[in-house]
């Protein structure tokens, strides 16, 4: 455009003008706008220079930008794998470069959709799982058959979050039974980096087996060992750890499952101390110890167990007894090895009954697990436990997924005093299949192998032999 105002100044007709005095008004006003003129001429070409690599920086950021918030989602979805449907909050959200920062940002961490509000550090999760088996058996006792069957095993439906970095919360419900049960609902608050207090409808961390998810065991079912958990309740569950040690303790109230009206509750009180004298990028040694007392207020008290499946009868029982207090002790090992994972424990109850002889039951159990495909389990030290398996390269993307092969040996007896409950073992094998982080297929062999099964005689029998074997689907989020 300045060109061809030059030109045509240049090409116009030229008249005669009057000569102007150096210095005078119109000399300057002349000077001012050739200075002008020139001004522009030499800026333009600095201008669209500038206004060129203006464009390409802003085009430079917006693809890091893009990169760093895949970089962020990736690595929200292998945290929140690794931790499994644990249950603990995770810290996730990423802002698109184009939103607003001070609007609430989703990514995805799984098969979850996740929001955060960076500006107050608040977040929230959908959590939940489904799980479906099938099941078939054989016995080596005349005339019994433990039948065959399918089940949807849980469904469970929750959220979990934070309101601030000190404030998070978890509510989940279960619906795979004919009522509605109640999972981990509870807010927990954060008292430093290693202290943290909970409140509400939790678990009583007393064994590695139990503290494990069921979502991220090796085994579709925990261990006869099990049995002697204390399972969930209300109650202030209080946890603190140091450089190599870490103590969960709490106090509760009676099972919901238990509560009747007009009732007098008991209460419970555990303790569980853990220590790990290793703990590297490939290897880690796990010890603990856990004790719990009960007091039982007006409820009778009881042990049963399937043998590790369930869709089997509960084999192991002794019945319901009116009992003044239970106290209980136990020792938890575990040692992983790269992708190789040892895990042992052993527990004993003392019942004490109101007419009845004094009673001690044992159990343990041994077990080895081995991620033929090279992964390796997550450690958790606040709580002592091991984690979800995350494979390297995920099925359809590449990759094959993870496999796992298990092996246990579990240990009951329930025969003590005047009680006759079953005493036995059971051998399992399991074998899972994860292609992707979420996903898992599995299927189970267990023998197992009772007698002394007088206290209930399930299905007419005081001893059982026989094998069954089963298959489950399941998806976390």
């Amino acid at each position: 455009m300045v060109s061809l105002v030059l030109v045509a100044m240049l090409t116009r007709p030229v008249k005669k003008m009057p000569m102007i005095k150096k210095g005078s008004a119109m000399y300057r006003k002349i000077s001012a706008h050739v200075i002008l003129v020139f001004s522009i001429l030499l800026w333009c070409p600095f201008v669209a220079v500038a206004e060129d690599s203006l464009e390409e920086i802003r085009a430079l950021v917006n693809a890091q930008e893009r990169q760093l918030n895949e970089l962020k989602s990736r690595l929200a979805q292998l945290e929140s794998a690794a931790a499994g449907s644990v249950a603990e909050p995770v810290a996730v959200g990423v802002n698109s470069p184009d939103s607003n920062p001070a609007s609430a940002a989703m990514a995805w961490a799984g098969a979850s959709p996740q929001f955060s509000k960076p500006e107050s550090e608040s977040r929230f999760r959908f959590r939940g799982k489904f799980q479906t088996e099938l099941m078939t058996t054989s016995s080596d006792v005349e005339t019994t058959d433990y039948g065959r069957a399918s089940e949807i095993r849980r469904v469970r439906l929750g959220a979990q979050g934070a309101f601030s970095p000190s404030l998070d919360y978890v509510a989940e419900l279960d619906f795979s039974g004919d009522k509605i049960g109640y999972e981990d609902i509870f807010i927990r608050y954060r008292m430093s980096d290693h202290t943290a207090i909970r409140l509400g409808h939790h678990e009583a961390s007393v064994s590695l087996d139990d503290e494990t998810s069921d979502s991220n065991h090796s085994f579709l079912e925990r261990s006869l060992h099990n049995s002697l958990s204390l399972g969930r309740s209300v109650g202030l569950g209080f946890e603190t750890q140091g450089e190599r040690w870490s103590l969960n303790a709490g106090l509760f109230g009676q099972s919901q499952l238990d509560t009747e009206v007009g009732e007098s509750e008991g209460w419970k009180a555990a303790a569980r101390l853990m220590w790990t004298p290793l703990h590297s990028s490939n290897h880690t040694w796990h010890l603990g110890a856990a004790s719990y007392y009960v007091s039982l207020g007006e409820e009778d008290y009881r042990v049963s167990a399937r043998p590790e499946s369930h869709q089997l009868a509960a084999l192991f029982d002794t019945g319901e007894h009116a009992a003044n207090d239970v106290k209980y002790v136990g020792l938890e090992a575990a040692f992983q090895h790269h992708s190789l994972l040892f895990q042992a424990e052993f527990g004993e109850q003392t019942v004490d009954y109101t007419q009845l002889d004094e009673s001690r039951f044992v159990t343990g159990y041994a077990q080895a697990a081995w991620l033929i495909s090279g992964e390796q389990r997550n450690y958790e030290r606040s709580h002592g436990k091991f984690g979800g398996v995350v494979p390297a390269t995920s099925w359809g993307e590449g990759g094959q997924g993870a496999v796992e092969l298990a092996l246990r040996s579990s240990y009951m007896d329930l025969v003590s005093g005047d009680i006759s409950g079953g005493k036995g073992a059971t051998l399992s094998v399991g074998l899972n299949w994860y292609p992707k982080s979420f996903l898992r297929l599995s299927a189970n062999w267990v023998h197992f192998d009772i007698d002394n099964s007088l206290e209930v005689l399930p299905q007419g029998y005081a001893a059982h032999k026989g094998d069954a074997f089963a298959i489950r689907s399941q998806v976390t989020w």
